[in-house]
């Protein structure tokens, strides 16, 4: 039975995944002409949160109505190919997990984690014991408020955009914080894949998929959406 939420949770869930969708669609940021493009914070605390409390059925079951799953999966299939390769999701699996913890083997934190730091969800594997340790010296939640926008500059240098695959260029998802968002990112998918039955992964490649029971739901979802909105309009 369809669990009924306050009116006010709902309008928070709507509106935190339909700011998630529009990131989705337009997850790279530029401050500047001149500044090297960034890929949107948003996404992967957003989706670090939704890799996680999706293993709970209960949990997913409350919030999966919101969750904009076409858009997911359209992009998944944008993460370069280069991190599927980096994180061995190049060739399918041989029944073992492909990694301990969601940042297994990528401390020091990345900025945006420090919001999320209290939560260290070790039993959900996804922040490793010791995570935290090699940025406590620093003032970090300080650093990032201060830290200004548009500051890494290209130098003058003008990047070549046509040679860009996806829409991402090789140089980007290589470049330091940028390649480690991707790594979280791609896990996050996996991990979703896992757990969401019709988020299908076809495993070796970089094609996603909304199939089965998912998007059965989906569809009816929409076509209540629709139905509702014409109620609405006719009173």
């Amino acid at each position: 039975m369809p669990v009924e939420l306050p009116v006010a949770f709902k309008l928070a869930l709507e509106l935190a995944f339909s700011m998630l969708s529009f990131v989705l669609r337009n997850p790279m940021r530029k401050a500047t002409h001149f500044s090297r493009s960034t890929l949107n914070p948003y996404l992967t605390v957003l989706l670090t949160f939704l890799a996680t409390i999706t293993k709970h059925a209960e949990t997913l079951s409350i919030m999966e109505r919101s969750i904009p799953w076409h858009d997911l999966a359209r992009f998944f299939a944008t993460i370069p190919h280069d991190i599927f390769a980096a994180q061995g999701l190049d060739i399918p699996a041989t029944g073992s997990e492909w990694w301990a913890m969601l940042t297994s083997g990528y401390a020091p934190p990345l900025s945006e984690d420090w919001c999320l730091r209290g939560m260290e969800w070790i039993s959900c594997k996804v922040f490793e014991c010791g995570y935290w340790k090699s940025g406590e010296e620093r003032r970090v939640e300080v650093e990032i408020l201060d830290m200004e926008e548009g500051s890494q500059l290209t130098d003058g240098i003008i990047e070549d955009e046509d040679n860009e695959e996806d829409g991402y260029s090789h140089r980007e998802s290589l470049c330091g914080e940028t390649s480690k968002r991707w790594s979280r990112l791609v896990r996050c998918a996996v991990s979703l894949s896992t757990v969401v039955d019709g988020l299908t992964w076809l495993e070796g490649t970089c094609e996603w998929r909304v199939e089965g029971v998912l998007e059965a739901k989906v569809m009816h979802w929409l076509e209540e959406d629709c139905h509702e909105r014409k109620e609405e309009e006719w009173r």
